[in-house]
């Protein structure tokens, strides 16, 4: 059996307790937000 290691570079979003968490996604809600709120 052959094991092969995988980067994930989001891995420290699945503590949803970190500050650090929390605050990517709030970003990511502000940004979401401001996009809907753009006239197409």
């Amino acid at each position: 059996m052959i094991i092969k290691k995988i980067a994930d570079p989001y891995r420290w979003l699945e503590n949803i307790d970190s500050e650090e968490t929390r605050q990517f996604v709030e970003q990511q809600q502000n940004l979401t937000n401001s996009l809907e709120s753009q006239s197409i």
